[in-house]
C-alpha cells in the first residue's frame, strides 16, 4: 500500500500538468506514463535520502527497518501479490537480521513477515531466548510469538498445537481474543460443546462485523441456530461485508421464520455466482412452504438454468403431489424413466463381484456344506439380493437428502456447497437410513433364520461375555497402537463415520434415539447382513478365510471412512471368526454393541 506522501505528491503532479495545459488534454496513457516516471523519480530521491542517513548512522535499527519497509511496499501490487523489488527487499531484511540477530524489533519484524516453517523457526527462537534469559521479553512480545505460532499451526499443524499456542498468547495478553480460532480447533477435534461454550462466552458488541459474521457461521455449523440468527441480524446492514444470505435463510428456517427466509434466498439468488445451488435450496423451501404456483415457477427457473438440475426427475416427481397436472413437458417423461433406472440398476451391480465368486467356486470345485453358522441356509443368491437392497437404500437416501450431491457425482459442472456437519438434515438422513436398513433386514429374514442366534458350541452367557471382553481388548489395543503412530485412524470415538449423524440426532431429537440407533439397531442389521448372510453364503462356495476377508472388506467400505478402514476391517475379521467358532451371531452382536456403546459414550461426552 502506497504512503500518503506518495499519493499527495502524485496528485500535485497531476494538478500541475493539467494547469499547464491550455490546449486539448493528452491521452490517458500519456498521463499514466508521466505518473509512473514521477513515481520512479520520487522513489529514487527518497531512497537516496535513506542511504545517506544510514551511511552515517548504520546502528539506527528503526530507520533501517523503515528503509526495508519502503522497498517492500513502494511498488507492491496487492492484486497480483507481486513486488518488482522483491530481491532488494529480501537483501535489505537479511542484512538487518545478520547485523542484529538478537534485536527484539528486528526479530518481531522478521516474525511479522514470515510464514509457514520460517514463522515457526523465528517464533521458537524468540521463546528460546526468553527461556535462556527470563523476563528479557515482555508479555506483549511473547504473546505475539505465540499468536503467530497458533495462526501458523492452523494450516500446517494439529488442533492441539493451535490450542496450546492460542491459550498461551491469551494468558500473556488479556486484551487478545482468540476464542474464534480456539472454537474452530475444538470443532475439528469434535468437541462441539466446548467450541459452542467458547463462542457464546466471547460474543461481544465490540467485535467487528467480520468477526461477528464468522462466529455466526461457526455457531450455525454447530447447530446453535438461534444465536447465529441474532448475530446475522446485527450485521446485515453492513454493505461492505460479504454475507452468505443462504446461511441466514437456513437459520431463519430452523427458527420457523419462513417469509423472511425466502427473502434471503431470493437475495442470495440475485447475487450468487452459481444460481443452480441456490435454486435447489429455493425449490426445497417452496415445496414445504409456498403455494403450487410459486413452486412451479421455481422449478421452471431451475430447469432454465440447467437440465442437469433435475436429471433423475426427483423434483418432477415431487411436483406430482403439489401440481399433478400442470407444467408437464416431454423431457419430464424421460426424467421419470431415469429415476426408475437409478433404482433398478443397483440390482445388477452385485454381479460384478458375485459372478466371479460363483465362477471360481465352480471352476475349482469348492463346496462347503458346513458354513460358519451351521443352521443357516443362505446362498450366493441371498448375497446378491441383500447387496442390491443395500445399494438401493443408499441411493434412495442419497437422492432424498443430498440430491444435488448425487447429481454432482455424474455431472462435473454441478456445484454443491458444503453442508453443516451438525444439522437437522443430517439427523433426518441418518434416521431414515438406519430404519430403512432395519426394515429391509427384518423383511428379508425368515423365521427360521433367527436360529443363528442359538449356539451348540458356546452358552449364551459365554457368548455375550466373550463378545464384550474382545470388544474392550480390541479397542484398548487399537487405541494404544494408534496413539503411538503404529496404526492409522486414531479417532476419539472409533465411530467417526456416523459421529456427525449421531451428534445431529442428539442435537435435534433426543440422546435416547441416538443410543437406540448406535447400540441396538445398527449392530443388529449389520451383523445379520455381514456375519450372517454374506459370510455364510460365501463360506459355502469358497474357503472361510477368503470369505471372512471379503465380508470384512465390504463391511469397512460400507462405513465410507478411509482413515478407519483398517479398524472396521479388523473388526469384521474378529467378529467373523467369533461367529465361526461359536456357531452363533450372539458373540458378534455382543462385540458390535459393546464397541458402539463405548463410542456412543465418547460422542456424548463431546
Amino acid at each position: 500500500m502506497h504512503s500518503v506522501f506518495f499519493r499527495v505528491t502524485l496528485l500535485l503532479l497531476i494538478s500541475n500538468v493539467l494547469r499547464a495545459q491550455d490546449e486539448k488534454p493528452l491521452k490517458a496513457a500519456d498521463y499514466l506514463l508521466t505518473l509512473d516516471n514521477s513515481r520512479d523519480s520520487l522513489y529514487k530521491q527518497v531512497i537516496v535520502g535513506f542511504e545517506r542517513y544510514l551511511a552515517q548512522h548504520p546502528e539506527d535499527v528503526d530507520v533501517r527497518l523503515e528503509h526495508c519497509e519502503l522497498i517492500g511496499t513502494a511498488f507492491y501490487d496487492a492484486y497480483d501479490d507481486y513486488n518488482p523489488l522483491e530481491r532488494e527487499y529480501t537483501n535489505c531484511v537479511e542484512g538487518i537480521i545478520s547485523d542484529f540477530p538478537t534485536n527484539h524489533k528486528v526479530l518481531l519484524y522478521q516474525l511479522a513477515h514470515s510464514w509457514g516453517d520460517s514463522a515457526v523457526t523465528v517464533a521458537n527462537k524468540i521463546l528460546e531466548m526468553n527461556r535462556s534469559d527470563p523476563n528479557s521479553w515482555t508479555n506483549q512480545e511473547l504473546s505475539i510469538a505465540y499468536q503467530k505460532l497458533a495462526n501458523t499451526y492452523e494450516y500446517n499443524g494439529t488442533p492441539d498445537q493451535v490450542i496450546e499456542s492460542a491459550e498461551l498468547a491469551q494468558s500473556l495478553n488479556d486484551t487478545l481474543d482468540l476464542t474464534y480460532l480456539l472454537a474452530q480447533q475444538y470443532k475439528k477435534k469434535n468437541l462441539y460443546s466446548k467450541a459452542t461454550e467458547l463462542l457464546l462466552s466471547s460474543i461481544d458488541s465490540a467485535d467487528d462485523n467480520l468477526m461477528s459474521y464468522n462466529k455466526a457461521i461457526l455457531l450455525l455449523e454447530l447447530g446453535v441456530d438461534k444465536k447465529a440468527l441474532e448475530l446475522f441480524q446485527l450485521i446485515q446492514k453492513d454493505t461492505t461485508l460479504y454475507i452468505d444470505n443462504g446461511k441466514i435463510a437456513q437459520a431463519l428456517i430452523v427458527n420457523e421464520k419462513y417469509s423472511e427466509a425466502r427473502k434471503y434466498l431470493l437475495r442470495d439468488l440475485s447475487s450468487s455466482y452459481d444460481k443452480s445451488a441456490v435454486l435447489h435450496d429455493l425449490f426445497v423451501f417452496d415445496y414445504q412452504h409456498s403455494p403450487p404456483d410459486t413452486l412451479l415457477a421455481t422449478y421452471n427457473q431451475l430447469m432454465e438454468e440447467s437440465f442437469h438440475n433435475d436429471t433423475f426427475g426427483k423434483y418432477r416427481f415431487m411436483l406430482l403431489f403439489k401440481a399433478p397436472f400442470r407444467g408437464w413437458k416431454f423431457n419430464d417423461i424421460f426424467k421419470l424413466v431415469l429415476f426408475l433406472l437409478l433404482l433398478v440398476i443397483p440390482f445388477s451391480i452385485p454381479y460384478i463381484y458375485v459372478l466371479p465368486i460363483d465362477f471360481i467356486s465352480r471352476r475349482f470345485g469348492i463346496e462347503n456344506d458346513a458354513p460358519a453358522l451351521k443352521s443357516s441356509n443362505w446362498r450366493l443368491t441371498d448375497f446378491w439380493i441383500i447387496s442390491s437392497f443395500v445399494i438401493v437404500i443408499d441411493v434412495l437416501v442419497w437422492m432424498i437428502f443430498n440430491y444435488p450431491d448425487l447429481l454432482s457425482t455424474f455431472f462435473s459442472d454441478m456445484y454443491v456447497g458444503e453442508e453443516n456437519k451438525i444439522s437437522l438434515n443430517q439427523a433426518n438422513q441418518a434416521i431414515a437410513y438406519f430404519f430403512l436398513m432395519l426394515i429391509m433386514t427384518l423383511g428379508y429374514l425368515k423365521k427360521t433364520d433367527f436360529r443363528v442366534l442359538q449356539s451348540t458350541e458356546w452358552k449364551i452367557g459365554k457368548s455375550i461375555g466373550l463378545g464384550m471382553l474382545f470388544a474392550f481388548l480390541f479397542r484398548t489395543s487399537y487405541f494404544a497402537l494408534a496413539r503411538n503412530g503404529i496404526l492409522p485412524g486414531l479417532e476419539a470415538s472409533m465411530l467417526s463415520s456416523v459421529m456427525d449423524y449421531l451428534k445431529s440426532i442428539n442435537q435435534y431429537y433426543h440422546p435416547f434415539l441416538a443410543f437406540l440407533l448406535a447400540v441396538v439397531i445398527v449392530p443388529f442389521y449389520e451383523e445379520f447382513i455381514f456375519r450372517g448372510i454374506i459370510l455364510n453364503s460365501l463360506d459355502r462356495r469358497i474357503k472361510f478365510i477368503a470369505a471372512n476377508v471379503i465380508q470384512s472388506a465390504l463391511f469397512a467400505l460400507l462405513h465410507e471412512n478411509t482413515s478407519l478402514f483398517l479398524f472396521y476391517f479388523s473388526t469384521g475379521i474378529i467378529v467373523g471368526w467369533m461367529a465361526k467358532k461359536s456357531n452363533s451371531l450372539v458373540p458378534a452382536l455382543s462385540f458390535h454393541a459393546t464397541n458402539n456403546f463405548f463410542a456412543f459414550i465418547a460422542i456424548m461426552r463431546m
